[in-house]
């Protein structure tokens, strides 16, 4: 029978913050461009495409901008707390280091926002840089030390995501009834995904040594196929039907 792992908890506290610290990585991108749009229909001339954002920093409403830089800022380093909690005892020093560059970062956004409130404008350029740069740099960093996390919170996260798909495109959908089978096929495909020559090999075994199972085999019932011929019966029961008990 297959057996799913369930993922350490690290307790209460350490949940609800993770939960807290996800939270806010989600709002705060959002939250930004959603201001940026505001304050950005509210300034006569102001072109989305062609203008810096750091424009909307200065002139009329820009009181919205820099309080919109200081606002993801925090959020950013909230997530970065929360996001370092969640790694540090299931995943690599490289994945932990990716919470100091986000730190990094949401200090930049939020000097970004306040230099632009005393008009300091290469400062603002550079901390501009070194936020939005200490992103990019974060999720290269995230995708090198988790890419080959096999055994640990990551790796779980990317088995149950392959056995979605794979239910979901090769089957339509799991029949909770039978999850135990189809769940013995995925281990036995996940578990062998890098040696086919390995799964050839035993479903050769298998084929050579077993009888073949039917899908009424499967669901313990008799094909109605062959009862209704047996039977003399014209219209036999279709396979979606409700099954038995049994």
């Amino acid at each position: 029978m297959a057996k799913v792992v369930e993922p350490r908890v690290l307790g209460n506290g350490n949940v609800a913050f993770q939960r807290i610290g996800a939270g806010a990585g989600i709002i705060g991108p959002i939250l930004f461009a959603v201001l940026v749009a505001v304050e950005s229909l509210l300034r006569p001339g102001y072109s989305q495409v062609y203008d810096d954002i750091s424009y909307l920093g200065i002139g009329p409403f820009a009181i919205i901008q820099n309080a919109n830089f200081i606002i993801f800022g925090l959020l950013l380093l909230v997530f970065a707390i929360g996001f370092g909690r969640t790694v540090q005892h299931s995943s690599g020093r490289g994945a932990r280091g990716v919470a100091g560059i986000l730190v990094v970062s949401g200090l930049g956004v939020i000097f970004a926002g306040v230099s632009l409130l005393f008009l300091a404008y290469f400062a603002h350029i550079l901390a501009t840089f070194i936020a939005f740069g200490a992103i990019i740099a974060a999720q290269l960093l995230t995708w090198r030390s988790l890419r080959n996390t096999d055994g640990k919170t990551w790796g779980r996260y990317r088995a149950f995501s392959l056995l979605k798909r794979w239910s979901l495109g090769t089957y339509h959908g799991l029949r909770r009834k039978h999850v135990d089978t189809y769940l013995n096929e995925f281990v036995f495909r996940y578990n062998r995904r890098f040696y086919r020559h390995v799964s050839f090999e035993t479903l050769l075994g298998l084929a050579a040594d077993k009888e073949p199972a039917s899908y009424w085999d499967i669901i313990k019932r008799e094909n109605p196929r062959k009862s209704a011929a047996r039977s003399g019966a014209t219209k036999p029961q279709h396979i979606d039907a409700p099954e038995s008990a049994g």
